[in-house]
């Protein structure tokens, strides 16, 4: 009778060990784990099973993250334009192909402003002379500047192992990543990537 009871209680025991490790992982539907850029694996949220999970990668749905502005204080994330193209510029002052290109992601701002948004990043480097940069240069410009001064880099987790400037991403309207290139690109580049995206 001893052995049955100790058998009952060893296996409540394991039943009471399982729940409480289910509850404790976060259930992974739903939850996103970013460190370093790496991601669990099953991130989707749970609103459309269909979408990917996230990542860096073409393919995956871009991670998401709160960015300073660099111009009059506030944040920024990806997320406040679900349901638009969303490009991500990632570039800095110091670099000569970031500021030559700059001038054609500012047209593509103004041109496709219902549909598309521009998300530059400055990098952590130098960024003191981002706000005089971007206030002479593109004060009346769409494009949205923000900075990259966390004490993990956006650039660190969409790009790890990288560490050339600039690189463009775009974002479809899930957020899902369909255009990822290392260095500067045409404005018809940045158009073309922008439509099949659509």
């Amino acid at each position: 009778m001893k052995k049955i009871i100790r058998l009952i209680s060893l296996l409540l025991t394991l039943a009471l060990l399982c729940s409480t490790i289910t509850s404790c992982d976060g259930g992974t539907n739903g939850s996103s784990s970013t460190n370093n850029g790496e991601t669990s694996g099953n991130t989707n949220d749970g609103t459309n099973p269909s979408l990917p999970s996230y990542g860096w990668e073409v393919g995956k749905r871009c991670i998401p993250t709160d960015l300073e502005l660099v111009l009059g204080g506030g944040t920024v994330n990806i997320t406040d334009y679900a349901g638009k193209i969303v490009v991500i510029n990632f570039w800095g002052t110091w670099c000569g192909p970031c500021r030559s290109e700059l001038p054609h992601f500012s047209e593509v701002a103004d041109e496709y402003s219902d549909s598309v948004v521009i998300l530059t990043v400055h990098s952590n480097y130098s960024i003191a002379n981002a706000p005089a940069y971007v206030e002479e240069n593109y004060s009346d410009s769409k494009m949205i500047f923000a900075k990259d001064d966390s004490a993990e880099s956006y650039y660190s987790v969409l790009n790890p192992g990288e560490g050339a400037y600039p690189i463009t991403m775009v974002l479809d309207k899930d957020g899902v990543i369909t255009y990822k290139v290392i260095g500067a690109i045409s404005k018809a580049t940045l158009v073309a990537e922008i439509n099949k995206a659509k």
